[in-house]
């Protein structure tokens, strides 16, 4: 029972902390604090209850497919953690590098997208190995690519303030995350198609910004 349990944490927990070591050693001449990520990790994971509190509190607005796809899911998800990475991060940590602003973003999705992925780990009927690969190539990986996009737009409104780039950090994860919820809603094979060419698009979008923060490091 406790084995079962542990393996169950372990295999919903490795998929966010994989990409973040993933992304956090690109960056690692950068010298970046490893106890200052953890907290950021940790704090991404936090942010998933006041979301199901505000989730819940907006379900008497109706649970159509726009609302739960685009507004619920995408938008809301995607504004707790640009809360975070806005009032809290942008304004009380100091950026040594540009990519760090990726990293931090990275890290904040990590971690909700753990502590999301252990809710479906234990809730979820089926089996146990195939939901964990499932979500950890679809939806943890699309919640880590969402943070890259913001992580990106972020670092350049903290050198560049301009009005422009903050809309892009959040509204543009957000509809990332929309078409994504979209797409997965469909339940076709056509559906499939779309939602692995949407995914290798969101990697290749998100890989050029993170090289671009690389080269550009300050």
């Amino acid at each position: 029972m406790y084995i079962e349990v542990i393996a169950k944490i372990i295999g919903a927990a490795a998929p966010g902390i994989s990409l973040l070591a993933y992304f956090y050693l690109k960056g690692q001449h950068q010298t970046e604090p490893l106890s200052r990520l953890i907290k950021i990790f940790i704090a991404g994971g936090l942010v998933v209850f006041p979301l199901l509190v505000i989730q819940r509190v907006l379900a008497p607005l109706g649970d159509g497919f726009w609302l739960e796809s685009v507004l619920y899911s995408g938008l809301l998800e995607e504004f707790v953690k640009w809360s975070l990475m806005y009032g809290l991060i942008c304004h009380h940590v100091e950026f040594k590098q540009l990519f760090d602003g990726i990293v931090y973003a990275v890290a904040v999705s990590a971690g909700f997208a753990t502590v999301e992925n252990l809710f479906y780990v234990f809730l979820m009927n089926g089996n146990t190995v195939s939901i964990i690969w499932t979500r950890a190539l679809l939806p943890v990986s699309a919640h880590v690519l969402f943070g890259v996009t913001m992580g990106y737009y972020l670092a350049k409104l903290k050198t560049n303030p301009r009005p422009h780039f903050l809309l892009l950090s959040l509204f543009l994860p957000a509809l990332f995350h929309g078409a994504y919820n979209s797409i997965n809603s469909m339940l076709t094979p056509a559906g499939d198609i779309w939602l692995i060419a949407f995914m290798v698009f969101l990697w290749w979008f998100n890989i050029r910004k993170m090289k671009v923060r690389i080269r550009t490091m300050i």
